[in-house]
């Protein structure tokens, strides 16, 4: 077979000869061209099916996809020729017509390729669904055969490619016009190709470059970013986001009466000021209307764009603390200082959509703990500015999981230290308000990614392999990747479902952090009410609860006394937070807990004994003693329920019989449409 392969990558090597030689001629013929590149595909597609590995370490798909480059800039060579030519337009229209049949025969043997490669070779869940994607017929008269997985990792690889250069072509055909340009073609290869391969930076470079045709400043910098925080990414993006920015800082942008159009360029025209690395009074200023007019824009329906904000900002921080640490900046001040500016900013923004949807949750009076109605039933408690908060603060966990470090509240100037406090006194809030507000004993996660995990499924910020299992929103318990939504056999739950599962990774996130020494939170359940609360260690002694504390709905001017303190920290600061309550401890989970048995034990009061180190056993005297206290359930997330036998926890309502489950090891960090 290799033998084979080898003799038809010897004539595909004479046929790529005879036609570069052509295309360096004078006046080469159209149909001469045709003919040698039609001739070109047959002979490398042979090869790559004769023998996938050989073909891959030739890069015969290289040679293919360069050849046509070749022919494609010849073609937009001469047109340029005839730029400014208005007596030679039906000569034009000739070269016009000829270049078009090239892409359009090109297009066709790409999606013959993709096609081919679904049919021959079987069990390659991406292919199969890409080729449902583009509407192509898997079926063939090829043997279907199966491969290993080093050689199925090639032909996704394959795959990515092709996608890739199928959306190239469509973006070179869709240049020629004029008149009803539309990109979404192209936008939908490489959607499909960054589906295909989500860790690759690729497809989003070349997203940032149908954004920037269409002057859509917010999507090219999300684009780029995206591509620059990715698992692998694009060598180019760091380069083409520095010329963005430079054009956004000398750019005058008309954006009349719409807040949304204003806040983006506000956005991008404030992340372009943190990439020079500028510091100054009028910096803050732009961060607080920025600020002010996301909490605007929040109560009325725009999209997907508070996604883009907050995903910008975080892979922002990525690539300032990347530039750190790659480059041995260190001990730069500049690169220091911008790094800074992303931190600082991140908390800014988490605080804020803490802060919006801290009065959002004001109302429990209808809500016991010990009430065992469906969550559909609480559904309309959710309000429309939360629904439009919680996905965007369920991002921010991560980010404060993976960013703790840096938010130290007893670490840096009195500025940073009280920024710091006040974000986590609000999360504490925040997490507090949702255990009691939800019935969260009764909550289940769906099995699937939800929206805005499958689009930053490659996105490296939320893939950190220092994250313990309980904060990893994207894989099964095996360490599988989720299914996406459309995969064959799953079925998608209804909106109610997938806001409760959010909910709950918030929680989970928020009982997983403060099991870390090295972060200000404590869970008490001492009242027999759950309450999240913020420990300062600057404070010789916890504060007692007070007597009035019923309820974890106390009214007190916590945060707006912080707030009072420093005016820049945030815009909008709503004034209730639960006190402080008394000191509580826990102990780390045993490998076996599950999340159902934490959120189980929430409702029933916790035993005063000091936190541990991750360090520390977590099997002791307290082990076998725990068992009695908890009771195994099936719940309706009993696929990933497991069996154990967990000592004492601090609780909360039926949370730890999911994937979530930490193991001992993990303890220690938490640190296309028209195609």
């Amino acid at each position: 077979m290799a033998d084979s392969a080898a003799q038809q990558w010897k004539c595909a090597q004479q046929i790529e000869e005879k036609l570069l030689t052509l295309l360096h001629a004078h006046k080469p013929t159209y149909n001469d061209i045709e003919k040698l590149i039609h001739e070109l595909r047959i002979a490398c597609e042979g090869t790559i099916f004769l023998d996938f590995e050989f073909a891959a370490s030739v890069c015969v798909e290289k040679r293919l996809w360069h050849a046509h480059t070749f022919i494609n800039n010849r073609y937009r060579k001469i047109l340029g020729r005839y730029k400014n030519e208005s007596k030679l337009v039906v000569e034009k229209r000739k070269i016009e017509k000829h270049y078009i049949d090239f892409i359009k025969t090109s297009q066709f043997f790409y999606k013959g390729y993709i096609q081919r490669l679904a049919s021959h070779f079987s069990g390659i869940k991406g292919l199969l669904r890409v080729a449902g994607r583009l509407c192509l017929n898997e079926t063939s008269a090829d043997l279907s055969n199966s491969v290993s997985p080093e050689v199925q990792k090639l032909i996704e690889n394959s795959c990515h490619a092709t996608l890739l250069q199928l959306g190239d072509l469509s973006r070179y055909r869709n240049m020629l016009g004029t008149k009803q340009r539309s990109w979404e073609p192209a936008m939908g290869y490489y959607q499909l190709a960054n589906e295909i391969d989500p860790s690759s930076g690729m497809a989003h470079n070349k997203m940032a470059v149908l954004a920037l045709a269409d002057e859509n400043h917010l999507n090219a910098v999300y684009h780029l970013f995206r591509a620059i925080a990715a698992q692998k990414p694009d060598l180019l993006a760091p380069g083409n986001l520095e010329i963005e920015f430079k054009k956004i800082l000398g750019a005058r942008f008309t954006t009349k009466n719409d807040p949304v159009a204003k806040l983006m360029r506000l956005f991008i025209l404030l992340h372009a000021n943190f990439n020079e690395g500028t510091d100054s009074p009028s910096n803050v200023e732009l961060q607080n209307e920025v600020l002010s007019k996301l909490c605007l824009c929040l109560e009325e329906s725009y999209g997907n764009i508070l996604e883009k904000l907050v995903v910008i900002s975080i892979a922002a921080q990525y690539y300032s603390s990347q530039r750190l640490k790659d480059k041995g900046l260190e001990k730069n001040l500049e690169a220091q200082r911008i790094f800074n500016l992303h931190i600082n900013f991140n908390n800014r923004m988490m605080f804020q959509l803490l802060s919006i949807l801290l009065p959002e949750l004001d109302d429990p009076s209808e809500f016991s703990k010990d009430n065992n109605k469906n969550f559909v039933a609480t559904q309309d408690k959710i309000s429309v500015v939360a629904t439009r908060v919680i996905p965007a603060l369920r991002h921010y966990t991560l980010w404060l999981a993976s960013s703790k470090e840096s938010l130290n509240p007893n670490f840096g100037s009195s500025q940073v230290k009280l920024q710091s406090k006040q974000l986590w006194i609000t999360y504490a809030s925040v997490l507090t308000r949702l255990v009691n507000y939800f019935p969260v004993k009764n909550m289940v996660t769906v099995p699937y990614l939800l929206d805005e995990d499958d689009t930053t499924v490659g996105f490296a910020p939320f893939r950190n392999i220092e994250l313990v299992k309980a904060l990893d929103f994207y894989s099964k318990p095996d360490g599988q990747l989720k299914p996406h939504i459309g995969d064959y056999g799953i079925e998608r739950s209804d909106p109610a479902t997938e806001m409760q599962s959010r909910i709950l990774d918030i929680v989970c996130c928020g009982i997983q952090l403060q099991l870390d020494k090295d972060v200000p939170l404590q869970l008490q359940n001492d009242s027999g009410i759950p309450v999240f609360q913020f420990i300062d260690e600057n404070q010789p002694t916890s504060l007692p609860m007070p007597n009035s504390i019923s309820s974890p709905y106390v009214h007190t001017k916590n945060i707006a006394h912080m707030s009072s303190e420093n005016h820049d920290l945030t815009v909008k600061v709503h004034d209730e937070a639960p006190d402080i309550c008394e000191e509580f401890s826990d102990s780390e989970d045993s490998v076996e807990l599950n999340m159902n048995r934490m959120v189980d034990s929430l409702l029933e009061p916790s035993l005063s004994e000091p936190k541990m180190h991750s360090h520390e056993s977590f099997y002791g005297s307290s082990y076998c003693a725990s068992m009695k206290h908890f009771v195994w359930s099936a719940s309706n997330v009993s696929e990933y329920c497991r069996q154990s036998t967990p000592k004492l926890l601090p609780s909360l309502p039926g949370l730890y019989c999911t994937v979530f489950t930490p193991q001992p090891n993990e303890l220690q960090k938490i640190s296309p449409k028209m195609l």
